[in-house]
């Protein structure tokens, strides 16, 4: 009896020796993206029930929003959790994922996806759209909706996509461990410096519908399904981008969803003259707004978000500290960045 006692704790102790392995090697290989892999990462390192507002959604909830105005204008303590051409079904995860470590007020959905006409993203954003996560059935249940099913056990486990990037790895590579500090001061948003060569065109006129595909608006109906389950108030916002007139079919489907289930929905591209965006506005990828565009479209969703939910002010609250943290740090960034720039 003590003979099989012993084989067996020393069973346990080899598989337990190697998920501690496993896990750290995973830690050190895994590319530390911030388009899906660190946003959440460094999600789990916010502190508990302290994200009033999350942003969830493609490039565009990352880029074109600013945690640092929401913070500086009206105290609103928001996170950015978003993936790289993100589709609908990731956000869902995501959120689910989210739900279990935070209870925000509001979430707003940045609907870019709406665009979309693929049954699966590519392969690299596969891996950013899953492979921050952690351990979990609701990991399981993104990867089988994110991937066909011969990249199911990669996607999950992890290692076997990124095994070999010991040829890669450089010092942001290891400071990524449970124990390392400052993560938690992430709020998911970033700073950039340049304006493209973009024109804004009125789309106002455009009253074409196109249907979104199946996939898509399934989890989108999944997305503003949870939101109601818990109680979560639900926002839909299309950021200003430079394509709008091919995409204007697509968000006046949205608009319909949105009215048929009740939810509010700003089309960004509608709003040049309430947000004050210009093609000046725009980076230099004539995709995404650099950081004067993304602080005055987050303005109007602070300004909108404190009087439509009276959420609280946090500035001056030492739980809430991390929020002012990156507020400045990112000032400092961006003017680093314009000073470089002349």
């Amino acid at each position: 009896m003590k003979k099989k006692l012993r084989i067996f704790l020393r069973v346990v102790i080899v598989i337990a020796a190697a998920a501690l392995l496993a896990g750290l090697l995973n830690a050190v290989l895994i590319i530390k993206r911030t388009d899906g892999i660190t946003s959440m990462q460094n999600f789990y390192r916010q502190e508990e029930d302290t994200v009033d507002v999350l942003i969830l959604g493609s490039s565009h909830a990352g880029m074109n929003f600013d945690a640092a105005a929401l913070w500086d204008g009206y105290g609103i303590s928001s996170y950015a959790l978003w993936g790289s051409v993100q589709p609908f079904w990731n956000s869902y995860y995501f959120l689910r994922e989210a739900l279990e470590y935070q209870t925000p007020d509001v979430v707003v959905l940045d609907v870019y996806a709406a665009t979309f006409g693929f049954e699966y993203s590519d392969e690299a954003r596969q891996v950013t759209n899953v492979g921050g996560m952690r351990p979990s059935l609701n990991r399981v249940r993104a990867v089988m909706a994110s991937a066909p099913r011969d990249r199911w056990v990669g996607l999950f486990l992890g290692l076997p996509m990124y095994h070999s990037r010991w040829s890669e790895l450089g010092s942001d590579d290891f400071m990524h461990f449970p124990w390392s500090g400052g993560l938690g001061e992430d709020k998911g948003t970033s700073v950039r410096a340049g304006t493209g060569n973009a024109e804004l065109p009125d789309v106002g006129g455009i009253d074409a519908v196109a249907p979104l595909m199946p996939k898509e608006e399934d989890y989108l109906r999944r997305i503003i399904g949870l939101c109601a389950e818990r109680g979560i108030a639900l926002e839909l916002v299309t950021t200003p981008t430079v394509t709008r007139a091919d995409e204007q079919p697509f968000y006046n489907r949205v608009q319909q969803i949105a009215d048929e289930c009740g939810i509010p929905y700003h089309n960004m591209n509608l709003m040049d003259g309430e947000t004050g965006v210009t093609p000046g506005d725009v980076w230099t990828d004539d995709a995404h707004l650099n950081t004067e565009g993304a602080w005055k479209v987050s303005e109007w969703l602070g300004a909108y978000l404190a009087d439509r939910y009276g959420l609280p002010d946090h500035r001056g609250d030492p739980a809430f500290a991390g929020w002012e943290t990156f507020a400045r740090e990112a000032e400092e960034l961006y003017e680093g960045m314009i000073r470089g720039n002349h």
